[in-house]
C-alpha cells in the first residue's frame, strides 16, 4: 500500500498537541479507510503520514 505525506499550513498548534492531533485524524478519516501513521507538528506545518 503506499504512504503519503499530507502536509497542512499550521496557525496554532504546537509540537505538545501531536498526540492529540493524531488521535482527531485517525477518528475524522476511519470512514473513508484512510490509516493515519503518524503525525509531526512544528510551528509552522502540520505533517500526516497516511496509507
Amino acid at each position: 500500500m503506499p504512504r503519503f505525506i499530507f502536509r497542512l499550513k499550521n496557525a496554532s498548534f504546537g509540537p505538545k498537541d501531536a498526540k492529540g492531533l493524531l488521535q482527531r485524524s485517525r477518528k475524522l478519516l476511519r470512514d473513508v479507510s484512510i490509516i493515519v501513521m503518524d503525525c509531526r507538528v512544528s510551528h509552522r506545518d502540520i505533517e500526516l503520514d497516511i496509507t
